[in-house]
């Protein structure tokens, strides 16, 4: 109770759990960065089968501020500092850089204009998008 999701899951793999450590949350609701565990099946101090799964159920801090406010961090910053941003906030998982279909006039140059998933801190990809780079060739 009240670890991270690292440790939690780490705590757990040194005390001999081998089966599933399942998250009791809805995908995409919980921010693994900030969360922290407030509740498990089996119930601490019982024991269970080695090879049994434990469910894990995390809960936000209240300062957390929603998943808008999480996609607006990177938004308007360079790809390498939203990388940077997204690593410091905890993500560990695939990072994504895409081009924008239609351009997006309020989007500066070669900064991220779009976040993909919006809640990307408990995602195991995030999509970072630029508007499409042109260049134009004029005669002599």
């Amino acid at each position: 109770m009240g670890q991270s999701k690292r440790e939690a899951e780490a705590a757990l793999r040194g005390a001999g759990v081998q089966g599933e450590i399942k998250v009791d949350n809805d995908p995409g609701s919980v921010n693994f960065a900030v969360a922290t565990v407030c509740s498990q099946v089996p119930g601490g101090g019982r024991e269970t089968s080695s090879g049994l799964f434990v469910s894990l159920r995390y809960c936000q801090p209240a300062a957390d501020n929603g998943a808008a406010n999480r996609a607006i961090e990177l938004v308007g910053v360079t790809i390498p500092e939203a990388t940077r941003l997204a690593k410091v906030a905890g993500f560990e998982g695939k990072i994504k850089v895409d081009q924008l279909d239609n351009y997006d006039a309020s989007c500066k140059a070669s900064t991220v204009c779009r976040v993909t998933p919006i809640n990307w801190r408990s995602e195991r990809e995030l999509t970072l998008s630029t508007n499409k780079t042109t260049t134009i060739s004029v005669p002599d």
